[in-house]
């Protein structure tokens, strides 16, 4: 499935979503949405390395940005998603209602 977003991948950028953006939680996802003058939606993750050893938070990472590709990301905004601990415990279908409600 192709992805409805760009990957933000720039350290610039996560510090400008952190400082200027709204933080919205639903469940068991923090997601902080910076609107932006570009077209397309970009979406970044974050996994604190207090969630578990490095094969968790990729397991969660992986997790989430499936549930993201299902999600309409709108346009002209910038996503961070902050992983938690109940993403890993979290059904599927709960992690995209999440994203879906923060999107």
């Amino acid at each position: 499935m192709t992805p409805s977003y760009v990957t933000l991948r720039k350290r610039s950028d996560f510090d400008r979503v952190f400082r200027d953006g709204r933080r919205i939680r639903t469940g068991g996802i923090t997601v902080i949405r910076c609107p932006r003058s570009e077209a397309e939606a970009r979406v970044g993750f974050v996994v604190s390395r207090r969630l578990g050893d490095a094969v968790e938070r990729n397991r969660i990472k992986r997790r989430l940005r499936e549930a993201a590709r299902r999600v309409a990301w709108q346009e002209g905004c910038d996503y961070v998603v902050l992983g938690s601990a109940q993403d890993g415990a979290a059904s599927f279908p709960e992690l995209i209602g999440w994203l879906a409600a923060a999107a």
